[in-house]
């Protein structure tokens, strides 16, 4: 995120399709025991979320809204429109404090937490997103762009 503004939209859009997978699996791995007795760390402001959040929707343009049904199993829910710059924003607030936490068994803990409650949502939905504008002729977005 430290170097959005000098990549192009496809080299945000190629890294974060590289990004996405990673720290899911990541997330996956962390064990599901920790201590509780650490205050947990601190996040971004809600000021610098929603700057990052602008930043993010002005480098994707026309490609930051998609489609996506938030429970796939429950066949009456209707397709919402969603963000990428949301889900990137929401993903870096929620990683933000846990990754820079010098207090691995508490940071794990908090990224855990907020992986199965918030920001694995987010991850799972942006990378069908990025895999359809990097890869889909219908969408494709291009490499100069």
């Amino acid at each position: 995120m430290e170097s959005l503004d000098e990549l192009s939209r496809h080299e945000f859009l190629a890294r974060l399709n590289l990004a996405l997978p990673e720290l899911y699996l990541a997330a996956l791995r962390l064990p599901t025991r920790f201590e509780d007795d650490e205050d947990p760390p601190e996040g971004i402001s809600d000021e610098e979320s929603w700057n990052l959040f602008q930043r993010v929707q002005s480098k994707l343009g026309d490609a930051d809204s998609y489609v996506v049904i938030f429970d796939p199993w429950d066949k009456a829910e209707e397709p919402v429109v969603a963000s990428l710059a949301d889900d990137v924003a929401n993903i870096y607030r929620d990683l933000k404090a846990v990754l820079a936490d010098e207090r691995a068994e508490r940071s794990a803990w908090d990224w855990r937490f907020a992986f199965t409650n918030h920001w694995g949502h987010h991850a799972t939905n942006a990378l069908n997103a990025t895999h359809w504008l990097l890869h889909s002729s219908a969408h494709w977005i291009d490499p100069d762009e």
